[in-house]
């Protein structure tokens, strides 16, 4: 496996600034772009897989658990939010729903009747991305606490808040995807 890190030249930790990672790839970029190494393309293959675990929080999370404690397992005993799991299930379940319904429906008439269980899912969806947005400020506050805690974490730490990440932006896709179908795209 490619240390990410090492990739960058920058030190492990659990909390980077992306628009540094962002700064420092372009530059990296440009030394290691095929044209400039007689076609070479495993060096560029390697920075942008780098690029992308250290973008997000969740691989880079998982990654630095690896690089850190090789033999730990990946699982860990995080349960996500029945309650959160649940609402943005059934959100995403009633808006593909919705979708099918207003797609089959022909009439302008009964288009128009569809418009209130939009605007009410619209609403739903809406609520359902503030709770979302609310549990993503706090996983940043849990990353930012390791970050300063840091080399003095556990496996069982980063494991964890790793996992909230997943769900987090799990959650927070279904929403946008739930919301760009309820306006047509």
């Amino acid at each position: 496996m490619t240390d990410a890190f090492a990739e960058f030249g920058i030190a492990r930790r659990p909390l980077l600034d992306r628009q540094a990672i962002d700064v420092c790839y372009h530059g990296l970029a440009a030394l290691r772009h095929p044209d400039r190494l007689a076609g070479d393309q495993s060096p560029l293959t390697r920075l942008n897989e780098a690029r992308r675990i250290l973008l997000s929080d969740q691989a880079r999370l998982l990654h630095l658990l690896h690089l850190t404690y090789p033999e730990a397992p990946a699982a860990n005993s995080f349960s996500p939010d029945f309650e959160i799991f649940s609402l943005v299930g059934n959100l995403e379940n009633s808006t593909a729903a919705f979708v099918q319904k207003y797609g089959q429906t022909d009439s302008p008439i009964a288009k128009a009747l569809l418009k209130t269980e939009a605007v009410a899912l619209e609403k739903a969806v809406r609520e359902a991305g503030e709770k979302i947005d609310a549990l993503g400020r706090i996983v940043f506050s849990k990353i930012q606490d390791l970050d300063s805690r840091w080399p003095d974490v556990t496996a069982e730490e980063l494991a964890r808040v790793a996992a909230e990440s997943a769900f987090f932006r799990k959650w927070n896709g279904s929403l946008r995807k739930s919301s760009v179908s309820l306006l047509g795209g």
